[in-house]
């Protein structure tokens, strides 16, 4: 991803809204009224990934950073956002089995990003 987006903005808001097509795959969406701090606080407690580091909550860090405050993430959050996710895809591969995964994600992923 970083080859199509050089731009760490972008390079992260894209990754961003993967986690969320993957979190929404393992059945996380976020809620009508939902804070994304409240929606982090729910993927952290839901999926635990890091015992204790809340990397949901450090992504709606960097996230709302950006968003309300034009804060451009630095290096070692992107490479952390990097690890996050694909300890998610990694998560999402075992809970769908490789048939569902393959369609889900590969087939229906293809047709459905811009």
């Amino acid at each position: 991803m970083r080859r199509r987006h050089p731009d760490s903005v972008r390079w992260t808001e894209d990754y961003y809204g993967d986690m969320l097509r993957q979190l929404s795959l393992m059945g996380v969406q976020l809620q009508p009224g939902e804070t994304l701090y409240d929606f982090a606080r729910r993927v952290d407690g839901r999926i635990p990934i890091e015992q204790g580091n809340h990397p949901m909550e450090r992504v709606a860090d960097w996230i709302c950073g950006w968003r309300f405050g034009e804060i451009e993430p630095p290096q070692e959050n992107l490479e952390a956002l990097c690890r996050y996710h694909t300890a998610l895809e990694q998560r999402l591969r075992i809970m769908l089995g490789a048939w569902e995964y393959f369609w889900k994600r590969c087939v229906n992923g293809f047709f459905t990003r811009r």
